[in-house]
């Protein structure tokens, strides 16, 4: 083993940008919170708020401010900041004359949130997460349509903002001839699951999500969806409300409370994982920084061991404070390691034997 390598790796860090991972979520420790003033009663009461949103991002689970483990960092959540700001609110000339003219912005101390997190028991959800591509038919005036990534000002941007919220990456699809050939209004408002997700595999999502709204005879706003996840499974579930925006809310809600369930892992209290990899086509030092900076930044790798360097392959060790599934399943997720062939990760309880992937140029 050459023991210079690290050393150099170390370097090379510090000089190389980082390599682009797919599916990263931005932004899981960063809230923005709309106020009307910058008093200490309304500061505290809007970093309580920003902390409750970034715990759901978190951990995936929207209920989390509720938890009772939890209750106390809500209500006092000073420690747990790095620092905040406020600025100025777009001008809206349709909002009302006693608005919030403000935001709080707000960045929290990922170390202590997640510290915090581990010391309840509570689920930590990774930025790896799995990008989901959402087919919507909306039923409006007797016409249905489908919404797709140009709608950026109406329910497309609820969908993102929805999704923003959660820490979820979405995508809405081009509607272009390619997509419009292979997926009818029709085929979405009806469920034809097969159709859809056969149609989606050039988005490259890891999630499809299919909904259908419309009003119902009462003139409320009713949906219905589907969430496939390939080989993982599905899941369907109805929304309902006075308005458009609250049923979308709730399908992407569903959506990552879906997701969450089976990516995000509690970490271990004591004691300590590892999992092995072999990672070929890992020609020079440049590619060597590349593969130490994406395994160093996965959610729940606490360390990474070079135990052999040869030429073209790069052998490590990880040390896990999660389950080796999971770091498996977030590897997946993304685009820069590729398995050697097709895996699976070893059932609960077992050893993982050492895994073989290639480095994706």
């Amino acid at each position: 083993m050459n023991k210079a390598i690290p050393l150099l790796a170390l370097c090379l860090a510090v000089l190389l940008p980082p390599a682009v991972h797919a599916a990263e979520v931005k932004g899981l420790y960063r809230a923005e919170v709309p106020v009307s003033g910058q008093g200490a009663d309304e500061r505290e009461a809007a970093l309580s708020s920003a902390l409750d949103e970034v715990l759901t991002k978190v951990t995936g689970y929207g209920g989390v401010a509720e938890e009772p483990e939890v209750a106390d960092l809500v209500k006092d959540p000073t420690h747990l900041v790095l620092q905040y700001r406020y600025r100025a609110s777009p001008p809206d000339p349709d909002a009302p004359a006693d608005a919030p003219t403000q935001v709080l912005v707000v960045s929290f101390d990922k170390a202590a949130v997640n510290e915090a997190l581990r010391s309840h028991g509570l689920p930590i959800w990774g930025a790896a997460r799995p990008t989901t591509l959402v087919w919507l038919a909306v039923e409006e005036a007797g016409r249905q349509r489908l919404i797709g990534a140009n709608d950026e000002a109406g329910i497309g941007s609820i969908m993102r903002e929805s999704a923003k919220r959660r820490g979820l990456p979405l995508l809405l699809p081009l509607l272009d001839l390619q997509d419009r050939s292979q997926v009818q209004v029709a085929d979405v408002w009806a469920g034809f699951q097969d159709t859809v997700v056969r149609a989606s595999s050039r988005y490259q999502a890891q999630a499809v999500l299919i909904g259908r709204a419309y009003r119902d005879g009462s003139g409320q706003w009713r949906a219905r969806w589907w969430l496939d996840q390939g080989q993982s499974g599905g899941a369907h579930w109805d929304t309902g409300g006075p308005g458009i925006a609250t049923v979308l809310e709730e399908g992407v809600d569903g959506a990552a409370d879906r997701l969450a369930a089976r990516f995000a892992q509690t970490y271990r209290a004591t004691g300590m994982a590892s999992l092995d990899l072999r990672i070929d086509q890992v020609s020079d030092l440049t590619a060597y920084a590349r593969v130490m900076k994406y395994l160093r930044s996965l959610g729940g790798v606490k360390d990474v061991a070079v135990l052999e360097v040869q030429p073209g392959t790069l052998t490590c060790q990880l040390a896990l404070e999660v389950p080796a599934r999971t770091v498996v399943q977030t590897i997946a997720l993304g685009s820069t390691l590729s398995p050697r062939e097709p895996m699976e990760p070893a059932p609960p309880g077992q050893e993982q034997a050492e895994l073989t992937y290639r480095l994706v140029p």
